[in-house]
């Protein structure tokens, strides 16, 4: 049987071990928490992102159809007023033509803006995953204590303990018997 002293250095160990994975497994728990809450923003802005998106284009169509509608009202005035004036031939084909190129225009114009927004949510949904990976990457490490490492050192100081305990003993007994 070990003494007092002795047992309370190796009950100190265990309990720092014990102590030490409990932090440890907290520590984790944390970590998956957080990991957990960058990944749900992450799919709350992409979200977003696809909102956008759907609107963008939603209003991209009905800006199409509107230039589209547009064009054709001023060709069919332009055709009636050709008409009534007694005007045919190459002038009037021009000016249809002229207002055919007016509506590609308008409508590429559209078009090209639709896809400046679309490439400008593709970088900010590349950069939400960057910044998500950077926030997982930003968690603490999780150090679990080393068993052997406790075990070790709560064995040598346990031990410095008992001699320690046994040299006091033994200058005991020696002042005793004096």
């Amino acid at each position: 049987m070990c003494d007092p002293a002795t047992a309370l250095t190796i009950a100190s160990g265990v309990a720092s071990f014990v102590g030490q994975q409990q932090a440890a497994s907290a520590q984790e728990a944390a970590n998956e928490q957080g990991r957990q809450l960058a990944i749900q923003n992450q799919q709350l802005q992409i979200r977003a992102l696809q909102n956008q998106e759907d609107e963008d284009s939603k209003r991209a169509a009905e800006a199409l159809a509107d230039n589209s509608r547009a064009a054709e009202a001023l060709k069919a005035t332009a055709r009636v007023s050709a008409g009534e004036a007694g005007i045919s031939g190459l002038s009037v084909d021009a000016l249809l033509g002229d207002l055919t190129r007016q509506e590609s225009e308008n409508a590429g114009e559209i078009i090209q803006t639709l896809d400046f927004q679309q490439r400008q949510r593709d970088l900010q949904r590349e950069g939400t995953g960057i910044t998500t990976q950077s926030q997982i990457n930003q968690l603490p490490l999780v150090q679990y204590p080393s068993f052997f490492d406790a075990a070790i050192g709560t064995a040598t100081a346990a031990f410095s303990t008992y001699q320690q305990s046994q040299a006091l003993k033994a200058r005991t007994q020696e002042a005793q018997s004096t």
